[in-house]
């Protein structure tokens, strides 16, 4: 089987009120794209004028799926392979609909619910997160047809915040499908943005798998008039914004305040983090792609904040300002015209809770008054493996889990590191090693996966110890983690022990490590992010 993209949906159309009344033969008006060639033998659409065209579609039929191109309102033949053809957006089985996206095709169709179920005032799509067909979790990838209307957590499955069920109601009396009252923005293969809404699951004699869908072009997302205003203009005086509320708030001490996210002073971010604010705060950038076009974020690899340079011309270090060096890094600057303008792609942010995650665009900006849009964002537990090399014996190599990286030696007497390594020597940064509130403890467990939570107590603060080979002069360590070997004297060989350690990082949050592997002084570390105690690991 070809190998496709990470992702499916599959998911079940249901009866829909307001079945068309009087349906004329298919308009085939429209271009073909691709392969697929246009069929009127499974779709009938009529023109509601004004732009607006109903289509009811025979999809009858339990193992064949109708392939529906938008631009044409009429069918197509995609060719032996539909996930590799370019000529449908969406098909249809029975009470199942997909997408020409992700798992399910290469067109790079995504879906939408749109705020609001008032049709006619719909003029353009909303800038938003657009989701495609994914493969769920535990799904089959040789047979993904069997998914159904249970998994209605993408595209058009998505909960809608008024009915709270998705796109339909289904009653268990009667055994009847209703749609709910849902509007979707449809991004066809074509770059067209459309407006849907399914009407029907039932023909004029009440015989199911016929859905009824109502759609019509609108604009693109508009930058100018998406999102909301934010006023930072005010030279003195910063503004505190909540993200969680898309508001600004009011601190009464910002420095000891976690009610805040992120602070904005002119083009200045910062995130309630590090030497800007007591939270666990943090940012990263997402991509150039579309907004919101990565749906989870990864819990590992958010600046904090540090001292950072003020917007304008150089200063010396000693009067540059808290700030977040990656959000810094938002707009580009013409000397020329002295213009601000947002870089294309988003931010995503991590709340001063560290349990929150968010998107951040930036669209437009007006001398400190801006145009942005706030996402909230889900997680993606995905552990990550990484190596370090600490061969040399005096050296040490300082890790900050936080963010997956190795940072600089200075950072020993700070709060910026959360591991480190000597050959085979461990610390944290707690106790004689370092400022932070770090430790350790080991799980007990072999199975990774099995830990599921990080202890609350038990964590072993660093202190000086003598572990390792015989005869070794103690150093200032972590006497937990400098157990994560066995060595034999035969052979003079270290060979990692099978245990997972729960480590307490410098910030007083979470993360589980393993030791994989060893190779004269190379580790290879697999460990995931949980953030603070309660939040689960993956």
């Amino acid at each position: 089987m070809r190998e496709r993209k990470t992702n499916i949906l599959v998911l079940t159309l249901v009866g829909m009120t307001g079945a068309l009344a009087a349906c004329s033969g298919a308009d085939d008006s429209g271009s073909d794209d691709g392969p697929g060639q246009p069929s009127t033998s499974n779709i009938t659409t009529i023109d509601e004028g004004s732009g607006v065209f109903a289509s009811q579609v025979d999809a009858t039929a339990a193992d064949q799926w109708v392939y529906m191109d938008l631009a044409a309102r009429a069918q197509v033949e995609p060719g032996p392979d539909p996930a590799d053809s370019t000529a449908w957006d969406i098909a249809f089985r029975r009470s199942n609909v997909k997408v020409n996206g992700g798992y399910s095709g290469t067109g790079g169709v995504e879906v939408t619910v749109i705020a609001t179920d008032d049709w006619s005032s719909i003029a353009a799509a909303p800038v938003t997160t657009y989701e495609t067909d994914q493969l769920l979790e535990d799904a089959d990838p040789e047979q993904p047809d069997f998914i159904q209307d249970d998994n209605t957590d993408f595209a058009f499955g998505r909960q809608h915040p008024v009915s709270a069920t998705g796109w339909f109601n289904y009653d268990f009396t009667n055994h009847v499908l209703s749609a709910a009252d849902v509007v979707y923005a449809v991004r066809a293969r074509d770059g067209q943005y459309y407006k849907v809404r399914f009407l029907d699951y039932y023909d004029q004699a009440g015989t199911s798998g016929f859905p009824t869908l109502r759609y019509a072009r609108i604009d693109p997302p508009d930058p100018a008039t998406s999102g909301f205003v934010l006023d930072a203009s005010d030279r003195q005086t910063p503004v505190y914004f909540d993200l969680a509320t898309r508001s600004v708030v009011t601190v009464a001490d910002p420095a000891l305040s976690t009610e805040w996210d992120l602070r904005i002073l002119r083009t200045s971010f910062a995130t309630n983090s590090g030497e800007s604010g007591p939270g666990l705060g943090g940012a990263q950038w997402g991509t150039e792609a579309t907004f919101f076009s990565e749906v989870d974020a990864s819990r590992i690899g958010f600046a904090r904040d540090e001292r950072v340079p003020p917007p304008g011309p150089p200063v010396p270090p000693e009067q540059w300002i808290a700030g977040n060096v990656t959000l810094g890094e938002w707009f580009d600057y013409d000397e020329a015209t002295m213009t601000v303008s947002p870089k294309a792609g988003f931010f995503v942010l991590r709340g001063a809770d560290g349990e929150s995650f968010y998107s951040l665009k930036i669209f437009v900006y007006d001398d400190g008054v801006y145009r942005i849009d706030v996402g909230d964002l889900g997680v993606d537990p995905a552990p990550r493996t990484f190596t370090v090399d600490a061969k040399e014996g005096e050296v040490w190599t300082y890790v900050d889990l936080r963010r997956g990286e190795v940072v600089a030696e200075t950072a020993s007497t700070t709060a910026g590191w959360d591991v480190a390594f000597s050959r085979t020597r461990v610390r944290t940064n707690s106790g004689t090693s370092g400022p932070g509130q770090g430790g350790a403890v080991d799980a007990g467990v072999v199975d990774f996966d099995a830990v599921r939570e990080a202890p609350t107590a038990g964590y072993q603060a660093d202190e000086m110890v003598s572990q390792g080979r015989p005869g070794e002069t103690p150093y200032s360590g972590n006497d937990v983690l400098g157990a994560w070997f066995d060595y034999d004297p035969s052979t003079n060989t270290v060979t990692p022990r099978a245990t997972v350690f729960s480590v307490r990082l410098a910030d007083g949050t979470y993360a589980k490590l393993r030791f994989d592997d060893y190779d004269d002084g190379i580790y290879t570390l697999t460990y995931a992010y949980a953030g603070v105690v309660g939040v689960s690991f993956p």
